[in-house]
């Protein structure tokens, strides 16, 4: 059934795009090509982008890879979706300013009609991986001050 010829169905795709939108993780959807077709708010906010400036683009140039990085990545991507898995990982991306940022990120497939999509499911984890960076790095000098003689062990 095409929904868009149904006049019912328009509440329920309001309220299916106000869910996605109050969402905290970004949401895109896109082509088995990589063409997106949507992108909630939380998406914009992340990338700097208006959503009408994301549709149409490829998923690739929201990456911050090289080209021979982002096939290699989509390839692994849709070799996972072949054996009918969701591909989970970090992804290196670019804010429109060019900022980059790491992004956690879930893509599996759906079918509708015969034609199947991407859904990726994202969150910006820079901000948490500089954290626990930083938390890695206090506890290897705590470790080896306590770990360090003692001034007098030095000098008798």
């Amino acid at each position: 059934m095409n929904d868009s010829k149904n006049p019912k169905a328009y509440p329920a795709l309001r309220l299916y795009t106000a869910v996605l939108d109050s969402l905290d993780e970004g949401v895109t959807i896109a082509t088995e090509d990589g063409v997106i077709l949507y992108v909630n708010s939380a998406d914009e906010s992340t990338f700097g982008c208006l959503r009408a400036e994301l549709i149409g683009k490829q998923i690739a140039s929201l990456m911050a890879h090289t080209p021979k990085e982002d096939a290699r990545l989509l390839g692994k991507i849709k070799k996972k979706h072949s054996l009918g898995e969701t591909w989970s990982g970090e992804i290196p991306c670019l804010r429109r300013d060019g900022t980059a940022f790491i992004s956690r990120a879930k893509i599996s497939t759906i079918q509708i009609d015969g034609v199947k999509y991407w859904v990726c499911l994202k969150e910006d984890v820079t901000d948490k991986k500089r954290l626990n960076r930083r938390q890695a790095i206090t506890r290897a000098i705590d470790n080896f001050l306590v770990s360090s003689p003692s001034s007098d062990e030095i000098f008798p």
